[in-house]
């Protein structure tokens, strides 16, 4: 993800072609993925044959389908929702974690049931989840989990 350019790119060995984004910042739903516009994606995921992205500045998550279609499955651009600046995420059993400012929440992949896990006074900046079953996060700071 190269929020920069508001593209994310697919790499294959040496080639490098852009996946999704046209370059300019914006919300948009294309018929041809390179031509959506992406504001400030910070995060990708995979999950399954999907991809998911985080678009920052437009406040939501976004799949990208097999098939070449996109989606918002969770928040809403260009408003104040249940989530403000997604980023960085994580996707186990049909759940996707992520951070959103300086919390960690979690939805269904469907977008539904939102929660907050954990609220940092510091900056999170990485999340994992370990083979025994914990949320391991990396925060600039005092805090840990």
């Amino acid at each position: 993800v190269n929020n920069k350019i508001n593209r994310c790119l697919k790499v294959d060995g040496s080639k490098v072609n852009v996946f999704v984004g046209n370059g300019s910042s914006g919300f948009s739903i294309a018929t041809k993925l390179p031509q959506c516009q992406l504001n400030s994606p910070t995060g990708v995921c995979c999950y399954k044959d999907d991809v998911f992205i985080s678009d920052t500045k437009n406040n939501c998550i976004r799949k990208v389908s097999k098939d070449g279609k996109i989606k918002t499955i969770i928040g809403c651009p260009e408003t104040d929702g249940d989530i403000s600046s997604p980023s960085k995420m994580i996707i186990r059993k049909n759940m996707i974690y992520f951070i959103d400012d300086n919390n960690i929440k979690y939805a269904s992949i469907g977008g539904k049931d939102i929660g907050s896990i954990y609220k940092s006074e510091d900056k999170i900046v990485s999340l994992d989840i370990g083979d025994d079953r914990y949320l391991y996060v990396l925060s600039e700071g005092k805090d840990a989990i």
